[in-house]
């Protein structure tokens, strides 16, 4: 499987991440097996290498599709990682047609 640079010598398979969080110019990266590193790569540019199996939901997260679950609320997804994430209320409508593709598929 191809893997993406994530800073520094860091590559990984975008199938072990789970998320990212933006932390300034910092991402901290959550991996599938609960570890977690934090790269001086801005959010914005990790965003632009990984496949369309992720979202930006809002400013400061990305997930993978993959990892997460709707919520009781129409605007917030469920992760394991981090519980409850918000969905921006501008990316809400772009979110749901690509998690909806991304099941069927």
């Amino acid at each position: 499987m191809k893997t993406i640079h994530l800073g520094g010598r860091l590559h990984e398979n975008p199938e072990n991440i789970s998320l990212l969080k933006a932390d300034i110019n910092y991402t901290h990266i959550y991996f599938t097996d609960g570890s977690h590193k934090l790269v001086a790569t801005t959010l914005g540019i990790l965003e632009k290498r990984l496949p369309r199996s992720f979202f930006r939901v809002n400013r400061s997260t990305v997930v993978s599709l993959k990892n997460i679950r709707p919520s009781e609320k129409e605007d917030q997804v469920f992760s394991q990682k981090v519980g409850a994430i918000r969905i921006s209320r501008r990316r809400k409508e772009a979110f749901k047609v690509q998690y909806l593709q991304f099941k069927q598929a």
